[in-house]
């Protein structure tokens, strides 16, 4: 039975538009920068990264919300 398990793949595809694939690449790049940012400033990538954290949930915050970010994100599920 192991052996059955370790031969399935499981593949997810999520199917984007053109707009949202840009929009996620966004996304990935703010993420990608914020991390280059950490060995250099910790505290403020650490604020950072919270404003993104926040954008992903408008309705209940935990502080300031980073607009660039949340409207990227936006974009993914649109």
């Amino acid at each position: 039975m192991l052996n059955r398990c370790r031969a399935v793949e499981v593949v997810v595809n999520t199917p984007r538009n053109a707009e949202q694939t840009q929009a996620l690449n966004n996304v990935n790049s703010l993420i990608e920068a914020a991390i280059d940012k950490m060995q250099e400033d910790l505290n403020n990538t650490k604020e950072m990264v919270q404003r993104y954290l926040n954008a992903c949930s408008p309705d209940q915050p935990d502080g300031p919300i980073d607009q660039r970010f949340q409207s990227q994100a936006n974009l993914q599920h649109s």
